[in-house]
C-alpha cells in the first residue's frame, strides 16, 4: 500500500463505512452494536487486533478496476477502467457485507466474521467476486484504448 492509501484506510473512515453499509432501514445503532460485535469476536478468533484484520481484509478485496459499458459506434464494448480509492472502499465494504448476508450460518454476527477473516487470508466469496472482475478485466484488455 501507498501511503495515500494508508491514510485513507484510517480507522474511523473504515468504521463508518463499514457501519453505513451495515446499517439496514435506518437502524444506525443497532449496526453500531453488531459492528462493535464483530471487531471483538475477529479479535478472539484470530488473535489480532480486531480493526486491523478488518482493514487487512478490506484491502485485500477492493478492486483497482471495473468493467464499464461504452458505446463506440453501433457496438458496446466492455472497457477496464480504474477505480478512485473511495469507490474501491466502498465496493469492497459492500461485497464483504453481502457475501456474509447471503452465507449459511446462525447469526449475523458469525457471518461478517468468518468473511472478513477468510478476505483477510485471500479467501471467501468477496473475494471471488474481486478475482472474477479481474478476469473479466483481463478478457477484455484488448478494448482498453476505448477508455475516456
Amino acid at each position: 500500500m501507498i501511503k495515500d492509501e494508508v491514510d485513507f484506510l484510517s480507522h474511523i473512515y473504515v468504521k463508518e463505512k463499514f457501519i453505513n453499509h451495515l446499517m439496514r432501514g435506518g437502524k444506525k445503532a443497532r449496526a453500531i452494536s453488531i459492528f462493535d460485535k464483530v471487531i471483538r469476536k475477529i479479535q478472539r478468533d484470530s488473535g489480532e487486533d480486531g480493526m486491523s484484520v478488518l482493514i487487512r481484509g478490506i484491502d485485500r478485496v477492493r478492486p483497482v478496476l471495473e468493467i464499464k459499458s461504452v458505446r463506440v459506434g453501433s457496438s458496446y464494448y466492455q472497457v477496464p477502467v480504474e477505480i478512485s480509492l473511495q469507490k474501491q472502499l466502498s465496493l469492497a465494504t459492500r461485497w464483504i457485507v453481502d457475501s456474509a448476508r447471503t452465507r449459511s450460518g446462525r447469526g449475523i454476527i458469525d457471518r461478517i466474521t468468518s468473511e472478513v477473516i477468510q478476505a483477510s487470508h485471500y479467501q471467501g466469496n468477496a473475494y471471488k467476486k474481486k478475482l472474477d472482475i479481474y478476469r473479466s478485466a483481463e478478457s477484455n484488455r484488448m478494448f482498453a484504448h476505448f477508455r475516456w
